[in-house]
């Protein structure tokens, strides 16, 4: 069993961690003007429009290319609405389960008073859990 007190990795409260910045693709935009946002923030999801309801991931823009979509096509064909999220007060451990429970890899943070707080990726929760030597180098985006 896990240790999740809060003096522990996995006990962490998310809101506790850096966070990563909300990017966003407007609601309009293409498969290949999301993917230039992604590319410029380097980040590998963003929130399409305004509000935390809709997310797409460079797995979303992989599937649609896959499913024979072009570059011009609409990125809201691909997003994910209502997106998994947690809260600034959601323990790491319960971030690392509802991340593999619904096969995603970011997940939206919000505060209890239900604004964006940022985004955490899979890459994040490792870098916590495992030991410093085998995180990626800075600026890497899993």
């Amino acid at each position: 069993m896990n240790d999740t007190n809060a003096d522990t990795p996995l006990g962490r409260l998310v809101g506790s961690l850096s966070l990563r910045p909300v990017v966003r693709v407007p609601a309009g935009a293409s498969l290949q003007e999301a993917a230039r946002v992604l590319q410029a923030a380097n980040v590998s999801s963003a929130l399409v429009g305004d509000g935390p309801r809709r997310i797409v991931t460079e797995r979303d823009l992989c599937r649609a290319l896959a499913e024979g979509l072009g570059p011009s096509d609409a990125v809201a064909s691909v997003v994910q609405h209502i997106p998994v999220w947690a809260t600034t007060t959601s323990q790491v451990f319960d971030v690392a389960v509802m991340m593999l429970q619904h096969q995603v890899r970011h997940l939206v943070v919000v505060s209890p008073a239900g604004e964006e707080a940022g985004i955490v990726s899979m890459r994040d929760v490792l870098a916590l859990v495992l030991p410093a030597h085998l995180a990626l180098p800075d600026g890497e985006e899993g």
